[in-house]
This record gives C-alpha cells, structure tokens and sequence, in this order.
C-alpha cells in the first residue's frame, strides 16, 4: 500500500517528512518497531512511531504522530519533531512538553518512546500509556505518564 520494498544500507530507511499537516504521496515515516497505532472513525490508520529512524537516518526513540489515508495511499506527518537529539546516556529521542495536566494544547508533545499500551475510547480520541522512553528532562527510563490525542484538533493533552 506504501513504502519502499527494499531497505537501504544496514537495514536503515528515514522517515520522509514534507510539510507537516499535508498529505503526500512522497512523506512515509521511517522503518520502527514498537509502534503505537489506531483506526479512526473514518477508516484513516495513525501511527504513533517506536524505535526507529528518523529524517537523518538516526535510530532511536522515536515521538512521530502519522496519519495514513488508505483512499490515496498518502500519509501525513501530523504531529512532532522528525529528528531525535542526544539525550540521557547518549541515546537519541526527544523530551516531552507536557503542559498543563489534562488541558490540550498545540505544544504539548509526548516523549519519544516505544512499546506503549494504547487505545480508542468511543469519541474517536487515542490514549498513550507509559512504554519505554523519555521523560520531560529528556531522562531515559520507563515513564507512568498517560496521554489523550484528538485527531479532530491534532493536540495533545
């Protein structure tokens, strides 16, 4: 349905990222494991990226919110950064930007990482627990922190 049918070298493949909200039929996140994903309500598929690789071709912890349209086989990169920085112990991810708790806000950001639990409640929105990544200090560990996205806004809270 999309992507590339080969890996590049040492198995790596980037993350595409055009302009951010627009669908593309050249945007594709990177190669990853341990994602988070969900169907919305209408039959779009979000991917929340794991450990994987970013713009650069830098591997690790990955916070990318994606957004694929099975209609035109395009995905949209629709929320957070497309490079990772060096953070605790010299791992790539990126810090999370929490606000105020339970208020969205367009800054509000999820840190990077992967193997999270996560669902769908009935209106549509798409939660995030703990996994393995980064806290606000862009500490590496396992965070107890839940999230609530709403694809309607595409904020965070």
């Amino acid at each position: 349905m999309s992507g590339s049918s080969t890996v590049g070298s040492n198995g790596i493949v980037p993350g595409v990222y055009d302009t951010l909200g627009t669908p593309s039929a050249t945007s594709v996140p990177g190669n990853c494991i341990n994602a988070s994903s969900w169907t919305d309500s209408r039959g779009h598929l979000w991917l929340f990226e794991g450990n994987g690789f970013d713009a650069n071709g830098a591997q690790g912890d990955l916070n990318d919110m994606w957004e694929f349209y099975p209609s035109t086989r395009e995905w949209t990169w629709m929320v957070d950064s497309s490079t990772e920085s060096l953070l605790d112990y010299g791992l790539h991810g990126q810090a999370g930007v929490y606000g105020s708790i339970g208020t969205p806000a367009p800054g509000n950001i999820p840190s990077s990482r992967f193997a999270a639990v996560e669902w769908t409640d009935s209106g549509g929105n798409f939660w995030l627990f703990g996994g393995s990544g980064f806290d606000a200090d862009g500490k590496d560990g396992f965070p107890d922190d839940l999230w609530e996205f709403n694809p309607s806004t595409n904020e965070w809270a």
